[in-house]
């Protein structure tokens, strides 16, 4: 008689557990929902690009062309145009660009990817204002948002070395603008 009360309870709790598995499975992402993961998403890459950026700064005073990638399993990566710095040394700026683009559209084009950032080092001219350096971060998501961030730069004085100045990021002069997207265009996507 206990055999059948304890089957019975075990037949009710394993019908539940099933109902909610099943119920999971048919819940669709919401748009704030949507908008909030990618939100997420956008803003771990470029705090990752950004810090790496900085480092690369720090270390070499100079940051040649990289990207970062969500990749489909969640884990990101980094990684630049060429696998060593005598192989970069040997291509321009612009060679490096197009090469960490290329990279990004074919990982985009395969579905490996989620979302991409790619960053380099930039010097704008704004209408009535004068030349500034800085870091250009060109920011894409598979679900179309696509943007660019440039991270103005300024050389100030260093109180450790006075020989030398030290690179400062101005995260208050950051502007944002969309742009057309590039990596996960839908004319190479699909």
């Amino acid at each position: 008689m206990k055999f059948k009360v304890l089957s019975v309870a075990a037949l009710v709790i394993l019908s539940f557990c099933f109902s909610t598995v099943s119920a999971a499975e048919k819940t669709v992402e919401t748009p704030k929902q949507q908008e909030e993961r990618i939100e997420s998403e956008l803003n771990e890459l470029f705090l990752t690009s950004m810090k790496t950026a900085a480092y690369r700064l720090d270390k070499t005073r100079e940051v040649k062309p990289f990207g970062v990638i969500k990749k489909t399993d969640g884990t990101l990566g980094v990684f630049a145009a060429a696998d060593s710095d005598e192989a970069l040394n040997k291509m321009s700026v612009s060679e490096q660009s197009a090469s960490v683009r290329r990279v990004l559209i074919e990982l985009a084009a395969k579905k490996q990817i989620t979302s991409s950032v790619m960053v380099m080092y930039s010097v704008v001219r704004q209408k009535g204002k004068d030349t500034q350096q800085g870091l250009m971060f060109e920011i894409e998501h598979a679900d179309g948002i696509s943007l660019m961030r440039f991270l103005p730069l300024t050389e100030k004085e260093n109180s450790l070395d006075k020989e030398s100045k030290r690179m400062v990021l101005e995260l208050k002069a950051l502007t944002t603008t969309v742009k057309p997207a590039t990596v996960f265009a839908r004319s190479i996507v699909q």
